[in-house]
């Protein structure tokens, strides 16, 4: 993560070897989501109220009402039927 013109910019490399550039905060509050350089395995986590992101930047995890709500149209494969669920 670095800034550019003070904005907070993430910089990673998908599953499939190509490089992504995205804004480094989160669409909730707008917290920055990474503070320092590493490697993310399955998922970018706000640290401020943990919505979470795949790698490809798409929003697959909220709390809504203090339950978890995850979007599985982001995190199974194309082939199976799309659905959302949350856990209580």
């Amino acid at each position: 993560p670095f800034d550019l013109l003070d904005l907070p910019i993430l910089i990673v490399r998908d599953s499939d070897n190509k490089i992504k550039v995205f804004h480094n905060v989160c669409s909730h509050r707008g917290y920055k989501l990474v503070h320092k350089a590493g490697n993310i395995k399955n998922v970018i986590r706000c640290p401020y109220h943990s919505w979470s992101y795949a790698p490809n930047g798409k929003l697959i995890a909220t709390f809504e009402d203090g339950l978890l709500v995850i979007d599985l149209r982001v995190v199974v494969p194309d082939n199976k039927r799309p659905q959302k669920i949350t856990i209580k």
